[in-house]
């Protein structure tokens, strides 16, 4: 006898056709439950989106049957097992209909038995646990590449987006800048006397300083499309798409702001470095490189840490 554990519900609009399933269910070992109304029917959607385990006996002829009420019943409740019943006087419908509409089992009214009907749930069961481990396999593999895109463009020490992943977004926003002369601004962050420091820090002091300026970074920008990353070692640059030069000022002076407070708020007998800090706002046009934008930003770090470092350089826009 077949052993179903979870609610069996029946959606048919034929007095007949429900007695005759419901009397075969009694003989499988299987207690229905009626649905004699589109009040009851909405009512059991509601339990269903709370408890999706069930299996879903529903008439073909119910108006939008195909069209609706199955996609109800897959977006509503998706873990649940959905049968049609094709009625006997019903020339509209098709079985394969059905299921390309997303039912799990299509039984026909005509020589309908106890036997047949058994076969057809087991069928329609296994149909259904055959999709959700389908579907579960889909998850997992759009997980997994989801995880390998965060790898491949982000650096792992800081949790930013590394320099060629920049690099790319640069040049997208850039070329999509270009037909209209948008805006388009860039912050560079130097550490001072990076290597100096480096070679006489704990690798643990070091850890947490890198990772205090990412966060430092990634809490600076508040608008969808910036994009801090990490260029080098002790180089670091925060990407500010359609940024004039307001927008540009205001995120500098934030950044050292907190940056210097950072400083001071160091684990007791540490002490962290300096940074340099460097912006320019450009306008994108087709005739010019994005990435003179990083050579020009790395110029002027360089120049700021030769003059003592620990300041802001701001680069007029070039004409």
């Amino acid at each position: 006898m077949l052993e179903i554990d979870i609610p069996v519900l029946l959606v048919l609009q034929s007095p007949p056709l429900t007695q005759q399933l419901h009397r075969h269910l009694i003989d499988l070992g299987i207690e229905p439950t009626l649905i004699r109304s589109v009040a009851t029917l909405e009512a059991s959607l509601d339990e269903l989106h709370q408890s999706p385990e069930a299996i879903i006996l529903f008439d073909a002829m119910l108006p939008g049957a195909q069209e609706d009420l199955l996609g109800r019943y897959t977006a509503v409740a998706p873990r649940t097992c959905r049968v049609v019943v094709l009625r006997r006087e019903d020339s509209h419908h098709s079985t394969r209909s059905f299921l390309q509409a997303g039912a799990d089992g299509v039984i026909s009214e005509t020589g309908l038995t106890v036997t047949g009907l058994e076969s057809l749930l087991e069928h329609a069961w296994f149909t259904r646990n055959l999709r959700l481990e389908l579907h579960q396999v889909r998850s997992e593999i759009e997980h997994a590449r989801a995880q390998l895109r965060l790898i491949s463009t982000t650096d792992t020490q800081t949790g930013l987006s590394h320099g060629r992943y920049f690099e790319e977004r640069l040049a997208e926003d850039w070329r999509r800048a270009a037909p209209v002369g948008g805006l388009i601004s860039l912050i560079g962050i130097a550490i001072d006397g990076f290597d100096s420091w480096v070679s006489r820090t704990p690798p643990m002091i070091l850890e947490e300083f890198l990772q205090t300026l990412a966060r430092r970074l990634q809490n600076s920008i508040r608008r969808a499309g910036d994009l801090p990353a990490r260029l080098g070692r002790d180089r670091f640059v925060v990407l500010l798409p359609r940024a004039d030069q307001r927008v540009l000022q205001a995120v500098l002076q934030r950044l050292a702001q907190k940056i210097a407070r950072d400083r001071l708020l160091a684990p007791p007998g540490c002490e962290w470095p300096t940074v340099t800090l460097a912006g320019i706002t450009e306008m994108a046009h087709r005739d010019g490189v994005p990435t003179n934008l990083i050579v020009t930003i790395g110029n002027a770090l360089t120049q700021g840490q030769r003059q003592g470092g620990d300041r802001i350089v701001t680069l007029e826009p070039t004409p």
